[in-house]
């Protein structure tokens, strides 16, 4: 194994994260078969429609590609396998089998220190119904993608905290993000800035508040996934202190099916 270093405490227990970011963002449909995670939801996105390679001792890597394309046409999604980039070989054997890395992505961590107090009513937690209701307000999503949203949404624990950022200048809210909790560990999720806030400090000032938001709930590290390719955000994280942990990448056949 060959993780990144970012000087984090979680670079050794990758196979933990991966559970802890599934069961925090869930998908319709899953399937633990394989040395793999088989998910869908519809294809709203890459992360919970696709298959997730884990162990690639407990299946040959033809069957393993096979069965990811009838796992896909059965739920009429894009065969995609996400594969944390811990075994050099398999993209080799990956693109020898005509499958192509389409998407990078990371994950980041970050230590917490003990805070003072934080002042509550920056963040709080809201209802269900208001912190859905705002993320489908401020994403660009065809009607089938919300109703898949909807149904993603209620399949999370209310264990979960959904703070908005809704400062006290401003008439709405202005961010959001969903907080997953386990033990000393927080996954910071579905963070979202509105349009007309972008690029005004609002992002780095709603993380502040996350950090502090998340140490008084006893977290001691706070960890998350972003695209490679959404430069905008992965500045943000590593400016707030956020290390890499390890990469993974999607692959799909390259000429379709």
């Amino acid at each position: 194994m060959n993780l990144q270093s970012g000087g984090n405490a979680l670079q050794s227990d990758w196979r933990e994260l991966e559970r802890m970011g599934m069961d925090a963002f869930p998908a319709i449909v899953t399937e633990h078969r394989m040395g793999s995670v088989f998910r869908a939801a519809g294809g709203l996105n890459y992360r919970n429609s696709s298959v997730t390679l884990l162990d690639p001792e407990e299946s040959p890597l033809d069957a393993l590609l096979a069965e990811t394309v009838s796992f896909s046409k059965a739920h009429g999604i894009e065969p995609v396998l996400r594969v944390p980039r811990l075994w050099p070989h398999l993209e080799s054997e990956l693109a020898g089998r005509g499958w192509e890395m389409f998407r990078e992505a990371a994950v980041y961590d970050r230590r917490l220190q003990a805070p003072a107090d934080p002042d509550p009513s920056l963040i709080p937690d809201v209802s269900f119904t208001r912190w859905l209701e705002f993320q489908l307000e401020n994403r660009d999503l065809s009607s089938e993608a919300r109703q898949t949203l909807r149904q993603i949404f209620q399949l999370i624990p209310e264990r979960a905290a959904r703070p908005l950022w809704h400062p006290a200048d401003a008439s709405a809210p202005l961010a959001g993000a969903m907080l997953w909790f386990d033990g000393s560990r927080c996954a910071l999720m579905n963070m979202l800035v509105t349009a007309s806030a972008r690029g005004k400090g609002v992002g780095r000032a709603f993380l502040a508040a996350l950090f502090g938001h998340a140490a008084h709930q006893g977290a001691s590290v706070m960890w998350l996934q972003v695209h490679k390719q959404n430069t905008p955000a992965v500045n943000l994280y590593t400016r707030a202190g956020f290390s890499l942990v390890y990469d993974y990448a999607y692959w799909r056949p390259r000429n379709g099916l």
